[in-house]
């Protein structure tokens, strides 16, 4: 395939067909790095252009390390476009079969939490949180695919997967705690294979959350992630990619593509250096050191990546490793305290 859109993304192959847009793996000539190209469907009933551009509006306002990254939209003589970062993974729904372990739902459960919290703190709702929209690989967890996103308290077009968007989606509302149905959805989903039965020992927090009326759902999506996590406490850990790395008093735990780390990262682009970083508990207390990294340890506070040689953590900081303004995060990893 050798269509070049817009004089610069070149088409690879066809990834997906999905129910918005045509998706395409990509190489952007002029940045030389592979992006993904969304082109829009014309055997929908529907415009599917109009839902590309709302993507990319949604998109614009958002800088989140668990959010796919916008790259740059336009348009073309058969509609409109949109250019987004490359992930390498799979989604949730081809990555696992439920039911799975409670505690590695949670951990999966807390990050898109996390990316939900700072959408709609932004004024944003995703409305359409369901597995294919979760991508995970051993260095990331990105919630993807914007294209039926709306501002909290107005209409927007109607989302309907079954199982997994709110009732008022289906008509075009926009709720604040749209969201935090769907993430109960997806939690039920990964404990009992049934997005509307409700399992695992948070059970209870996510069968509150499917309430069919907004109004008798009794938490956000961040009251729902603090209630998921003080029914099911785990300790001190990292998470990268779903899986946790517990972390024990005294007990230094390095992190880099050696097979001596205990926190591996398998890099066949030699980004992470062979022993990246490292993070220690003493006295109950979490520290992140950079082991004189080529490309840097950052962590993402309060909306900016900040490079760090050292930082005492925090419960719920964000570290990052290799991050740069042009290409994004490249390896994302939570502390939990509990």
């Amino acid at each position: 395939m050798t269509l070049v859109i817009a004089g610069r993304y070149r088409l690879r192959r066809l990834i997906a067909r999905g129910g918005v847009a045509r998706i395409y793996e990509a190489i952007d000539l002029k940045a030389r790095r592979r992006v993904v190209v969304k082109l829009p469907r014309k055997d929908v009933p529907f415009d599917a252009s109009k839902l590309l551009e709302n993507e990319a509006r949604s998109l614009s306002k958002l800088k989140h390390p668990y959010v796919v990254r916008l790259v740059d939209k336009g348009r073309l003589s058969e509609g409109s476009f949109v250019v987004l970062e490359y992930l390498e993974g799979e989604p949730l729904s081809k990555l696992v079969v439920p039911p799975v372990d409670p505690a590695w739902a949670l951990d999966i459960g807390l990050d898109v939490a996390d990316a939900l919290a700072y959408i709609n703190f932004r004024g944003v709702a995703h409305r359409d949180v369901k597995p294919s929209n979760v991508i995970v690989s051993p260095r990331r967890l990105v919630l993807i695919d914007f294209s039926v996103s709306a501002p909290i308290g107005k209409r927007g077009v109607k989302a309907e997967t079954p199982g997994f968007s709110c009732p008022e989606a289906a008509v075009g509302l926009s709720t604040p705690t749209c969201d935090s149905y769907s993430l109960s959805a997806l939690m039920s989903w990964l404990v009992t294979g049934d997005p509307q039965r409700p399992g695992g020992p948070y059970w209870r927090a996510l069968q509150a959350c499917l309430a069919p009326c907004p109004e008798d759902r009794p938490m956000t999506v961040s009251q729902l992630a603090a209630a998921l996590r003080a029914a099911l406490p785990l300790g001190p850990r990292l998470v990268v990619g779903g899986r946790a790395y517990p972390l024990v008093e005294g007990r230094a735990v390095r992190i880099g593509r050696s097979a001596e780390c205990e926190v591996r990262i398998e890099d066949t682009h030699r980004y992470v250096s062979p022993v990246h970083a490292t993070v220690v508990l003493e006295r109950g207390e979490a520290y992140v050191y950079d082991n004189d990294s080529l490309n840097g340890v950052f962590l993402y506070r309060d909306g900016r990546y900040v490079r760090i040689r050292w930082s005492e953590l925090r419960d719920g900081d964000v570290i990052v490793l290799c991050y740069s303004e042009k290409k994004g995060p490249y390896v994302v990893m939570k502390y939990r305290a509990f």
